[in-house]
C-alpha cells in the first residue's frame, strides 16, 4: 500500500502478483479476488487499461465463485469494471 499511495505503481504491481502466486501455491484461493482488485487498480492507475480489464474481470468472476460474503465487494467489482470500460471507450 505504501508503494502504491507513493506512486510506485509497478513496485506495488510486483509486490501484489507475489502474493497472488503465494495465495496459489499456499491453496488460499478466497484471497486470490481481493489481489485482483489491488492488481486491477494499479494497472488501472499505471495507465494499463488491457490488465486494468483482466485483473477486474479476475476479481468479479472470483467474487461471484466464492459467494462473497461480502456483498459490497462484488458490487464494488462490478463498479469498477464498469467505469474501466468507460475510459477505455473515451481513449478510443
Amino acid at each position: 500500500m505504501d508503494a502504491r499511495n507513493n506512486g510506485f505503481f509497478q513496485d506495488a504491481i510486483n509486490i501484489a502478483e507475489d502474493w497472488l502466486m503465494v495465495s496459489e501455491w499456499e491453496r488460499v484461493p478466497p484471497l486470490a479476488p481481493e489481489l485482483h482488485d489491488v492488481l486491477a487498480e494499479l494497472y488501472s492507475r499505471k495507465g494499463d487499461m488491457v490488465n486494468g480489464t483482466r485483473y477486474g474481470r479476475m476479481a468479479l468472476d472470483g467474487w461471484i465463485k466464492f459467494g462473497s460474503v461480502d456483498d459490497d465487494q462484488l458490487e464494488l467489482a462490478r463498479v469498477f469494471l464498469r467505469d474501466l470500460q468507460q475510459v477505455a471507450s473515451k481513449k478510443r
